[in-house]
């Protein structure tokens, strides 16, 4: 398992290493929490400015994992790949009718200058206004999330939104066909192309290095 801080710190080393001619991210991950995702993000999409950055799904980069991998100036897709779930979920969790059952009433007593303080518990339904402030909380989210692959990827927003899954995952064939990503090959095969394509000249002292995530 890899950090989302440990990964932003090890790309921005890696791009501002003089030593390091390309950088290739190897991604396998469901996804996970927005917090430190923007910053990950962030990080590949400096590094692609400085050097050349390809990721590699290897065979999943979905959510959050899609987001910081559309980033890279190249994004490879193993042939087995899925990549996409673009955008954002809150879930939430009703177990007051177990507790009726099991005869549990849970009583909640809130700060006075807090009244709003948990209000996603799963002692109860949630109520309207409750559920409204998620929903406005995922969709912003959400809008981060299309926003930058749309940067990352050099296209609309309207062309994310429509044509990237909406929420679904996608093979490498069609992810292709759709620009979410750039080409089909196994990590073995970048690597392979990136050294041949970096190999310095033999009076060179410069090394190529690149960063596994």
């Amino acid at each position: 398992g890899s950090s989302l801080t440990g990964i932003a710190s090890q790309v921005m080393r890696a791009a501002d290493d003089q030593d390091v001619a390309g950088i290739v991210l190897d991604v396998d991950s469901p996804g996970g929490t927005v917090s430190a995702t923007v910053e990950a993000a962030n990080a590949v999409a400096y590094a692609t400015v400085k050097k050349p950055v390809v990721a590699v799904a290897n065979t999943l980069a979905a959510s959050a994992a899609y987001w910081i991998a559309s980033q890279a100036g190249e994004l490879v897709m193993t042939p087995s790949a899925d990549v996409g779930s673009i955008g954002a979920m809150i879930m939430h969790q009703d177990i007051s009718g177990w507790l009726d059952q099991v005869g549990i009433k849970m009583t909640i007593v809130r700060s006075e200058q807090s009244p709003n303080k948990n209000e996603a518990h799963p002692f109860a339904p949630l109520s309207d206004e409750a559920r409204a402030y998620l929903q406005s909380r995922a969709n912003e989210a959400g809008a981060d999330f299309v926003r930058a692959v749309a940067s990352g990827r050099r296209v609309s927003q309207t062309k994310v939104r429509e044509e990237f899954g909406q929420g679904r995952m996608v093979g490498a064939r069609e992810a292709v066909a759709r620009g979410m990503a750039d080409r089909i090959a196994t990590l073995d095969q970048v690597i392979g192309g990136m050294l041949q394509q970096r190999a310095p000249r033999p009076s060179a002292r410069r090394r190529s290095a690149l960063a596994f995530e």
